[in-house]
């Protein structure tokens, strides 16, 4: 199956105007109404496909999430009851044949909120808070008024000698509702205030995921109008030592002496439950790897409530005392000239002959 975003020919990070916008020009040209071409109709399935999902914020940030939604159904044509891209086509065919199908609903703006989300709710899952600022509806306006054009009806009709002809009100664009001139506001809305809404957090969210919380956007002026939605961007705050790495691992960078490298020693490491002993075995290398199975943070599992856990890496460094005494200095040296005395390593005289 091809790329829903390139099936529309917009970027994975295309606004949803954008989104519409190509959608409606593709489907105006592949049309089976319009284009009577081979391959036209199967080409403007696959449009329509693309865009019930990319239109729709949920099944986008599924779809982004993990490549697919739901069971699929939009990769075999069929469509649900209630298609999200019903509006565009709506206005396909008012182009085409004149007039609305229907009376639009109109849908408040979405709003992005963003939550930001610890380690130990990333392994835990958690209740949080969303705050976020949504404008209100003036109180003296309301933000509307009954067209005066049609009456309210989103509709005119004339009536010729043989025909009566139906088509969309210009005037409110078939919503049968005008804004009006208010002191008190901006085309019906006043200023923004704070709310607050609590949302459950699953385990194993990654920064860039989106929840989607309908109803909680902005408000909507008309009567016959719904609120939007709230998306709500998910953003891990860096841990002070354990790095995050794919599919659940955690690294954590431990810094040991030269000597605990060269003779070996038993540790404990952090994690994200408490420590672990770990044996440090004599002869160690630096940039040396140990892993904890299991130890590491959930992998999110859309729809389930059993969860893997990906690993705790320990790789192992040195650490390079930055001031010395005069007794430490001494023993250096010594282990230097002790050192120097040993034959070179196979990989140190490899190093050493390049370029020669």
């Amino acid at each position: 199956m091809r790329n829903l975003y390139e099936v529309l020919g917009v970027e994975k990070n295309a606004s949803a105007d954008d989104i519409k916008k190509n959608y409606r020009n593709l489907a105006m040209k592949f049309h089976p109404d319009v284009n009577r071409e081979k391959g036209a109709e199967e080409k403007f399935k696959e449009l329509s496909n693309a865009y019930e999902v990319l239109s729709d914020p949920n099944k986008r940030s599924q779809y982004d999430m993990n490549g697919t939604v739901g069971n699929n159904r939009f990769q075999n044509g069929q469509q649900n009851q209630g298609k999200p891209y019903s509006t565009v086509m709506d206005d396909i065919f008012s182009q085409f044949f004149g007039g609305d199908r229907r009376r639009q609903v109109i849908k408040g703006d979405t709003i992005l909120a963003y939550a930001n989300i610890t380690f130990d709710q990333v392994l835990k899952g958690c209740d949080t808070s969303i705050k976020f600022l949504r404008k209100t509806i003036c109180e003296k306006c309301k933000g509307k008024n009954i067209c005066p054009h049609c009456n309210g009806s989103g509709s005119r009709t004339i009536h010729g000698m043989q025909m009566v002809v139906q088509s969309s009100c210009h005037a409110c664009n078939g919503t049968g509702y005008i804004s009006i001139n208010c002191d008190e506001c901006q085309g019906g809305f006043k200023e923004a205030k704070e709310d607050i809404v609590y949302m459950p957090i699953p385990p194993g969210v990654e920064t860039g995921m989106r929840f989607l919380r309908q109803g909680y956007g902005e408000l909507s002026t008309h009567p016959q109008g719904i609120a939007g939605d709230l998306i709500v961007v998910i953003q891990v705050v860096d841990h002070p030592i354990f790095k995050r790495l794919p599919v659940g691992d955690i690294l954590l960078e431990y810094p040991l002496n030269y000597a605990d490298l060269v003779l070996g020693k038993e540790v404990e490491v952090p994690t994200l439950e408490g420590k672990l002993k770990l044996n440090i075995p004599s002869g160690t290398q630096m940039g040396s790897i140990f892993r904890f199975q299991g130890s590491g943070l959930p992998i999110y599992n859309q729809g389930s409530t059993i969860y893997q856990r990906g690993d705790l890496i320990v790789q192992v460094g040195i650490e390079v005392p930055t001031e010395i005494d005069d007794e430490y200095r001494e023993v250096l040296i010594k282990l230097k000239e002790l050192d120097n005395q040993k034959p070179l390593s196979n990989k140190r005289q490899t190093i050493d002959n390049l370029g020669e």
